[in-house]
């Protein structure tokens, strides 16, 4: 049995870890073990028949893929941990190996490249030698994207040069073959193939938010990849209540913070409704885009909801044995009411849901003053509480407004 044992470093967004390689090979086995501070990480077992492959593995949240080959008498040629760009980690390669004999991947920026080149074909009208070019180039651009022993800007640059050399050269000879045919006609004929009487747009417009007050936003995106984008300025951590009014799910939209993260993503569905809490200040971005192929209309309602003030809530004081009829109103979507409920001694909270006229009501307890990162659905249930003083949060989470009524009682 032969045994290969090194150390290298992975980097995690937790920082860099050492990571011990074990592996042992002879006619009858092959075995590869990745671990850290002695656990193993990666495990494989590899059959007599298996010669090459690669698999996939985790590690603190973040994902490599570890490829192999091995030769006919079970020794490691080519071993190489990458991670998911294709840039290498870490490799063994044997003496009868010069380079680097892993499968690897197609990145998804590559097809960028790869059709840009392609659709020469089409631009050109079919003539063979700007076809000859443009899948020249494709080729070339898979290539050069898939070599794992460079970096990934080194690929991208290189793909950008081998697309914009394939569109110059294409165009030119195009030109100067036209002109030796007609040299009295200035127009080039593959000029038509192209509209440019209607791009993409992307507009940009500012929004006053007023506090508790519903903001609209509404337009028509006639095609695709027209986007408009909300920009609006908040100068205190708040809360946003988002909800689709109409759409369809060919419409995209993206909220932006003021230090540039994506806070939500997702396709505008109809009637779907979600509040935010957002822990910063600063100019915020809402984009919305569409994604299909015909012209959408969209229709959302959005919510500035400034910090709760816990100065006036209203106290329940509840004795044992003996109900209490809750009521309060539901003004604005995302809006909370909160009220402190004095006990005289541990027990159990029983509530019902009276007839509110809010179908989605909700709840959070704590004994922790306002604690209301967890909501329940507010119908009719149990509480078993361990003090004698709790906070209770009431709010909606489909948006719905009205009255609500709650029966409460409280046993020892």
């Amino acid at each position: 049995m032969s045994e290969i044992n090194d150390t290298f470093q992975l980097s995690t967004p937790s920082g860099l870890s050492d990571i011990v390689v074990n592996i042992t090979y002879s006619k009858f086995s092959k075995n590869i073990i990745l671990s850290y501070n002695f656990k193993t990480i990666f495990e494989k077992h590899l059959s007599l028949l298996t010669n090459k492959g690669g698999e996939t593995f985790v590690f603190r949240g973040t994902s490599f893929r570890i490829k192999w080959r091995w030769n006919a008498f079970g020794e490691p040629r080519s071993i190489v941990i990458v991670d998911m760009e294709d840039n290498i980690i870490w490799q063994y390669n044997s003496d009868e190996a010069n380079t680097i004999e892993v499968d690897v991947f197609t990145p998804w920026w590559a097809w960028i490249f790869i059709l840009a080149c392609a659709s020469l074909f089409v631009i050109s009208g079919g003539g063979g030698i700007p076809s000859l070019i443009g899948t020249t180039g494709a080729l070339t651009c898979r290539s050069v994207s898939r070599n794992p022993e460079k970096s990934v800007g080194m690929r991208l640059l290189q793909c950008i040069g081998i697309t914009g050399g394939t569109w110059v050269s294409t165009f030119a000879i195009i030109t100067i073959v036209f002109f030796m045919i007609q040299p009295e006609d200035t127009t080039l004929p593959w000029i038509d193939l192209i509209d440019f009487s209607r791009r993409p747009i992307h507009e940009v417009r500012q929004i006053a938010l007023s506090p508790n007050i519903g903001f609209t936003l509404a337009d028509t995106l006639e095609i695709v990849g027209d986007e408009i984008t909300y920009e609006f300025e908040v100068a205190e951590d708040f809360a946003l209540y988002w909800q689709v009014v109409d759409s369809s799910n060919d419409t995209r939209y993206r909220i932006i913070s003021a230090d540039g993260s994506e806070i939500k993503v997702s396709r505008m569905s109809i009637n779907s409704s979600e509040r935010l809490e957002i822990n910063q200040t600063g100019t915020f971005q809402i984009h919305i885009v569409n994604v299909g192929d015909e012209e959408v209309h969209f229709e959302a309602q959005i919510w500035y909801l400034p910090p709760p003030s816990f100065d006036n809530y209203q106290i329940l004081e509840i004795s044992p044995n003996e109900r209490y009829e809750l009521r309060g109103t539901i003004d604005f979507p995302g809006q909370i009411q909160f009220y402190q409920i004095l006990l005289d001694s541990v027990g159990n909270l029983r509530y019902q849901d009276m007839d509110s006229e809010i179908r989605s009501l909700q709840y959070s307890v704590s004994d922790t003053e306002f604690d209301i990162d967890a909501f329940n659905e507010l119908s009719r249930g149990t509480i078993r509480l361990q003090s004698t003083s709790y906070y209770l949060a009431i709010t909606s989470e489909a948006g719905d407004i009205g009255n609500y009524a709650i029966d409460i009682g409280y046993a020892p």
